[in-house]
């Protein structure tokens, strides 16, 4: 309710959440490869590719998480998060107990592949799936009622 009280519009209420995650996910990727390579002397022109998969990760996390913030209460997505939490569990101690090691292969699979036209249509994949998420977030803020 404050940040309507301000003189800023839905829009860019919405909008300045997404530019923000943007922004503080490379700040602290930044912060993090600088003191990687201070400490270990890692080379930065091999990590494009975490870069790359580590953007795109949260992009498509912001992209569920924020829309679904939007539409529904906090009290409605602690719920939500522990139920999925559960789901988590139980799938991994009773029906794929190495889902996490499938998980990290198919990462180590990815980041193996010298493709650049793949890197390309993914990226490209996850930006519209961002905006799309940016959109709809837009529209759910406009048409809620405070």
């Amino acid at each position: 309710m404050l940040l309507n009280s301000l003189p800023y519009t839905r829009r860019e209420i919405v909008s300045s959440k997404y530019i923000g995650a943007l922004i503080f996910t490379g700040l602290f990727m930044c912060y993090t490869y600088l003191f990687d390579f201070l400490l270990n002397g890692k080379q930065v022109a091999v990590l494009w590719k975490e870069i790359l998969l580590i953007m795109g990760l949260v992009m498509i996390v912001i992209s569920f998480i924020l829309p679904i913030s939007y539409k529904f209460k906090t009290k409605y997505l602690t719920i939500a998060i522990m139920g999925l939490l559960g789901v988590y569990m139980v799938i991994i101690n009773y029906f794929v107990p190495n889902l996490n090691k499938q998980i990290t292969t198919v990462v180590q699979n990815f980041m193996t592949v010298q493709e650049i036209q793949l890197y390309l249509i993914v990226s490209l994949l996850i930006v519209l799936i961002y905006i799309g998420s940016w959109m709809l977030s837009v529209r759910i803020y406009k048409r809620k009622a405070f």
